[in-house]
Parts: structure tokens; C-alpha cells; sequence
């Protein structure tokens, strides 16, 4: 494993003064770009979207509030869907709201809320090539849907414990996925690899049989190798603390490492 140096560390306090109301929250939730415009995009909880112009200067281009039929929304996920050219954002409610941008002046020009989630969205991540999107439901099901808000697919996935956090990560080539959940049933938190057209394909599991085979520890942060070669994920266990597991494409566990950090830490995992 390569040793990452960071050779210079910049920060900039971003312009925010002024767009927050007794209502609103200021919690950052994602971060989107547009490379084509040198713009990017940042999404608070409340629904808040700003768009800044410069990635040094830092001064905000707009602001537009994602408020639909009066009530507030947790949102949490925010990307720049290039093939469509427009910001697509979403709520833990179910809420899929996009803004397309006025490409002449770089303002919003239409705000559309083109979807609800009956029973709320645990997770969502965009294809690579962003021709389509999975979407993680409370329903406890698992949905893909075009970029024209066409539905692919869908299939029914083992109860999740209510409220849990799931995460999901996409293969860089876009042949597979990997989603982390606890189940409701036996409150395990379990690593499932799925194919592109929702086909379950393969389980994260220990070399063994029975209860031997069951990854333990497993806490609901992962992410997929650029090559695919395999899927990192947090993990604790009891007397050695934090760690990095790596289970292979086909669910085979892979080996791990310690990290120092403390109880209190919360891990984020990206693989370059």
C-alpha cells in the first residue's frame, strides 16, 4: 500500500453571511461541481443550495431554497448530472428536486420537485457515466431510475433496521455496486454486491461456514475501488478499535489495518 504525503493544505471561509433565516440550517451536507463553468454547488441540510463562481474567489453566484408545500426537508445528496445539465438534489423525506440553470446568465431558471420516495430514501448514488440512479428506499427496497425519471427496476432487499444508516458505492466502470445496511431481522450489518441490473451477485463474508462466515464489526461506511478490485469498508472490533476492512468483489474478505483515531472519530472512507 502507497504512503500518502499531503504536500500543501489550503481553506477558505465561503460567503454565507446574510443567506441563513431562523428556520434554515447551516450544516453542510454535500458539495457538487461543474467543471465546465468553474462552479460548484453547496447543499445545506435545510435545503439550501448556493452556487459560487470561482473556486478562489468564493463569491456566491446565487442561492435557491428547496422548500416544496411549505415543509422543511433533511436533504443530503446533491450532484451536477452533466448530461442533463442540471443540479439534481434529494431529500431523506423522498424528495427528488432538480434546478436547471440559465445557461446565458448562470442563474436558476426552474426549480421542479419530479419526484417523492413514499416512505423516504435511506441512500442514493448516481452511475458513473450518471445515465442512471440508485436509490435505496425505507420501503426497503432498491431502485434504479433513468435520468428522465423512468423507472429501470426494482426489487425488494432484506428489512433494514429503521433509521440505520446505509451507504452505497458504485465499481468506476459501472458493472457493479456495493450497499452496506443492518437487517432488521438479526441487526447485522452486512456488505451486498449487485450487478447493474439489481441481480445480488455476492455477500461480504469470512472464509468459513455458519456464524465464522459472517463479517463482524461492520459499521455503514464504504466505498469501491477505482479498478474494482475490491471494496473498503469501516469496521470495529472489540480490543483493536478502528480499522479498515477489504472484502474482494465476490464478498471474500480481504485482509484490514488499524487506524489511530479515536472513539469519538467519524471515519470516511475514499478510495483513489
Amino acid at each position: 500500500m502507497r504512503n500518502l504525503s499531503v504536500l500543501s493544505d489550503k481553506s477558505h471561509s465561503l460567503e454565507i453571511a446574510g443567506l441563513f433565516t431562523q428556520n434554515t440550517s447551516n450544516k453542510i451536507s454535500a458539495i457538487a461541481f461543474n467543471n465546465s463553468f468553474n462552479r460548484f454547488y453547496v447543499l445545506f441540510q435545510s435545503g439550501l443550495i448556493v452556487a459560487y463562481n470561482d473556486y478562489e474567489a468564493l463569491s456566491p453566484q446565487y442561492s435557491t431554497l428547496m422548500k416544496f408545500e411549505g415543509i422543511w426537508e433533511d436533504w443530503f445528496s446533491l450532484d451536477f448530472v452533466v448530461t442533463t445539465s442540471t443540479l439534481v438534489a434529494i431529500s431523506r423525506e423522498g424528495s427528488i428536486a432538480t434546478v436547471e440553470e440559465d445557461l446565458s446568465t448562470g442563474t436558476p431558471k426552474e426549480l421542479d420537485q419530479v419526484g417523492v420516495i413514499e416512505g423516504g430514501i435511506a441512500a442514493a448514488k448516481w452511475h458513473p457515466d450518471y445515465s442512471s440512479l440508485i436509490i435505496i428506499t425505507r420501503n426497503n427496497t432498491l431502485l434504479c431510475m433513468s435520468n428522465s425519471w423512468e423507472v429501470i427496476n426494482e426489487i425488494e432487499v432484506p428489512a433494514i433496521l429503521p433509521l440505520s444508516k446505509v451507504d452505497l458505492s458504485w465499481k468506476g466502470d459501472g458493472d457493479l455496486f456495493a450497499v452496506v445496511s443492518t437487517d432488521d431481522l438479526d441487526k447485522i450489518t452486512r456488505i451486498r454486491v449487485y450487478d447493474k441490473e439489481l441481480t445480488l451477485t455476492a455477500t461480504g463474508r469470512n472464509v468459513g461456514e455458519g456464524a465464522a462466515a459472517v463479517l463482524k464489526g461492520v459499521n455503514p461506511t464504504l466505498t469501491f475501488a477505482c479498478n474494482g478490485s475490491y471494496i473498503a469498508y469501516h469496521q470495529e472490533k472489540p480490543g483493536v478499535g478502528h480499522q479498515v476492512g477489504f472484502v474482494e468483489k465476490n464478498g471474500l474478505s480481504h485482509n484490514s489495518f488499524d487506524l489511530r483515531v479515536s472513539v469519538f472519530s467519524h471515519v470516511f472512507i475514499h478510495l483513489i
